[in-house]
């Protein structure tokens, strides 16, 4: 199939109340690290990491619509993967009007990846 790439919104909430919207570009691509980017939109030249300012936890996962090749996300904190953060895009599509609640936390600095699978 043709890769279809799609942006996504992940939102986290730090321990002092702040909010983080991180813009995402999910390449479709399985196996691939999407990329983010805190202060604009994510493109495929972004970094594939996005690193904690504080310790946050991930409360929203946005995706404007499915892809192709790929079916879901995986979270990884400092490059090793995160047990139970395996999230299919049909859960967290920006059209639902409620999406599954979630309440992922990383300490202060980690680094964030999501990979695609």
């Amino acid at each position: 199939m043709t890769a279809t790439p799609k942006n996504a919104t992940a939102t986290y909430v730090g321990a002092s109340g702040q909010i983080y919207n991180v813009d995402m570009y999910i390449s479709d691509v399985s196996g691939a690290l999407c990329t983010h980017n805190p202060s604009g939109a994510a493109g495929s030249s972004s970094q594939t990491y996005w690193r904690a300012p504080e310790s946050v936890v991930l409360v929203d996962l946005s995706i404007e619509s499915g892809t192709a090749d790929t079916k879901g996300l995986i979270w990884l904190q400092d490059g090793a993967v995160r047990n139970g953060t395996a999230m299919r895009y049909s859960n967290f599509l920006s059209t639902l009007a409620t999406r599954s609640k979630l309440n992922v936390s990383f300490p202060a600095g980690a680094l964030i990846q999501a990979q695609q699978f």
